[in-house]
């Protein structure tokens, strides 16, 4: 009879053991369904590493982009900031040579009117001629009344003296005293018994010449102040920015007054009434000039300059370098020398 009890634990057993068979199956589904899930999770999160890698480069770029844009608005800021500063050392360098040169006119009137040219000759009569002392001291000519004998042979034959004004000139200063200081004795009457007087010879023309020199005089020393008045002309057009007339006036008072003081100051201005047009070609021409003719003016300097600048707008950046170069060794402590070197840096900075 031990079987029985077997059979009737079995059917005991049989609705505990079924359950727990059925519910194995969902168990290990959903257990699948989680690691899938998971799994897609961890490719989406890679997919987005990779989009969010992406996207921090470009935030990086768009800040490097940021970065470069500052940069050139500074590069920018900076350049327009020396161009107004070289604007202003190059205007306020112009005016100083224009007072300068103002001041120079005026310090020329001023000692030629303490001490003028002898424009003209003083009239006949006059008691001053040249390399003679002032009036008051020793007069060059003058004229006085001395009776000498003149026969007069009136109708009895007797001889009287006739007054007769003569012209003659004073005793030098360097006669003696006593030649100078003695007095012209007056003529005895003329009897029958003592002979008449040699007679006193008519003074020559030449006497009285000596205030009459030819007018060539005058005319010499009016020509400063017909110079002065032409430059002045053609200074004033270049101010007014008639910059074509200015170049015609100036080119005509250096034909005219070649050996001006003021031809190298007009050979500049010249150059630059050139260089202002945009004619670099001429403007390089006539600084040229300026360089070879007039090598002791001051303002061979900014000639020197200037031509470096005609290069420079032309486009020729190694001919302008050289000259740059040079003129800043020849000038180091200059105006014309620093602007030279703040010209150099434009020109590195655009070098390939």
């Amino acid at each position: 009879m031990p079987i029985l009890p077997l059979f009737l634990l079995a059917g005991l057993l049989t609705p505990f053991l079924c359950p727990a068979a059925d519910r194995g199956a969902p168990v290990s589904e959903a257990v699948t369904a989680d690691i899938t899930n998971r799994v897609d999770k961890l490719e989406q999160l890679l997919q987005n590493q990779g989009l969010l890698d992406m996207l921090q480069q470009v935030e990086g770029l768009q800040a490097e982009i940021n970065r470069l844009r500052g940069e050139v608005e500074l590069q920018t800021h900076t350049l327009e900031q020396l161009k107004k500063q070289q604007r202003d050392l190059y205007s306020d360098l112009d005016r100083r040579m224009q007072r300068l040169e103002t001041g120079t006119t005026t310090a020329t009137t001023q000692i030629g009117n303490a001490n003028p040219p002898l424009e003209s000759l003083p009239p006949s009569g006059s008691d001053t001629r040249p390399g003679m002392p002032e009036s008051g001291t020793e007069p060059a000519l003058a004229v006085e009344t001395i009776e000498r004998p003149v026969p007069d042979r009136s109708g009895d034959g007797t001889e009287a003296l006739v007054p007769e004004k003569i012209s003659r000139p004073e005793p030098e200063p360097m006669e003696s005293p006593a030649m100078a200081e003695s007095p012209v004795p007056a003529a005895a009457p003329l009897t029958k018994e003592s002979p008449a007087p040699a007679a006193v010879p008519p003074v020559p023309a030449a006497t009285t010449a000596v205030a009459a020199e030819p007018p060539v005089t005058a005319t010499a020393a009016a020509d400063p102040a017909r110079e002065k008045a032409d430059y002045d002309k053609a200074f004033n057009l270049l101010k007014q920015t008639q910059y074509a007339q200015a170049i015609k006036e100036f080119n005509q008072f250096l034909t005219s007054y070649p050996g001006s003081q003021y031809a190298d100051n007009a050979q500049y201005w010249m150059a630059e009434a050139n260089y202002v047009t945009q004619q670099y070609e001429s403007a390089m021409k006539e600084y040229e000039k300026l360089i070879v003719q007039y090598p002791d003016s001051q303002k061979i300097a900014h000639a020197q300059l200037k031509i470096g600048y005609c290069y420079y707008e032309l486009g020729q950046l190694d001919e302008a370098q050289r000259r740059l170069e040079e003129l800043k060794q020849r000038y180091p402590d200059t105006t014309a020398g620093r602007l030279a070197e703040e010209k150099l840096k434009q020109i590195r900075t655009k070098a390939p």
